[in-house]
């Protein structure tokens, strides 16, 4: 396959795999409701098992958290182990698994450095850390990022 169609497919696929001496990006946020992002942990404890829905301004499921333990660690920070993030996309779902991560509720920025995985059908790129932005599904591989295409079916018309 040309490189071109790689970047091209990595571009529409709005993932990006970047170093810390490249220059920031600016994602494009998608219109999402701004309400606070209710996690229903107390500060200190652990809580097993949680699953965190989020709805769009339509009433429908955009992303559903599910992790194996959750703490908070303060006001705003929330430590995930074994996080799997599950985000609905017209072309597939996508499914987005980081083995221990942070998620800042202000800025709404999860972050991992022990690895991670997003797969959807067609497609799984891994990586050493990762950055989600869950307001505009905007994500960042870094470290040793690999991308394994099973179909490029869906990007023949694009």
């Amino acid at each position: 396959m040309p490189w071109f169609k790689v970047a091209l497919l990595g571009m529409a696929l709005g993932l990006t795999a970047a170093s810390a001496q490249q220059a920031e990006p600016s994602p494009t946020p998608l219109k999402v409701d701004d309400q606070p992002f209710d996690i229903p942990v107390m500060k200190g404890q652990d809580v097993y098992g949680i699953k965190i829905p989020t709805y769009g301004p339509d009433g429908k499921l955009q992303m559903q958290f599910a992790a194996d333990v959750a703490r908070k660690l303060d006001d705003k920070t929330l430590e995930l182990e074994k996080l799997t993030v599950e985000v609905a996309d017209p072309k597939g779902a996508v499914e987005v698994t980081i083995p221990k991560s942070r998620f800042d509720t202000e800025t709404r920025v999860l972050s991992g450095n022990d690895g991670a995985k997003i797969k959807r059908a067609d497609f799984e790129i891994t990586g050493d850390t990762v950055e989600f932005h869950v307001k505009s599904r905007f994500s960042r591989l870094g470290g040793n990022v690999k991308m394994i295409i099973y179909s490029l079916d869906s990007y023949q018309d694009e």
